[in-house]
């Protein structure tokens, strides 16, 4: 992207940057968890099922955070396990909100 002068947002952070900021997008969509039942009213079974993708966006944390995004040869990877924690984390609500409306 820098070659083609491309203003990208990782392109102005540099990798490493934008490293953090997927750490800092990953604690804050995992660490409110257990608060938001009580706070906003997100029923526990919600926030429950969201949890079970934590083990996956630990282990995409801990890469980056050990210099993966540095490392050309990981870029796939990364790629493929952050859109697989997008989807899964996406597929876990969906299964919880259709638990919820059954048991409701």
């Amino acid at each position: 992207n820098r070659k083609a002068g491309k203003r990208t947002l990782v392109v102005r952070l540099g990798r490493q940057g934008a490293a953090h900021l997927i750490l800092a997008a990953l604690a804050l969509a995992y660490l409110p968890l257990p608060l938001l039942p009580r706070g906003l009213g997100l029923p526990v079974v919600i926030a429950a099922f969201s949890a079970g993708s934590l083990p996956v966006a630990l282990w995409q944390g801990w890469r980056l955070a050990r210099g993966a995004a540095d490392r050309p040869a990981a870029w796939e990877s990364l790629s493929f396990w952050g859109i697989g924690l997008l989807m899964g984390t996406a597929g876990l609500q969906a299964l919880a909100w259709l638990y919820q409306l059954g048991t409701g």
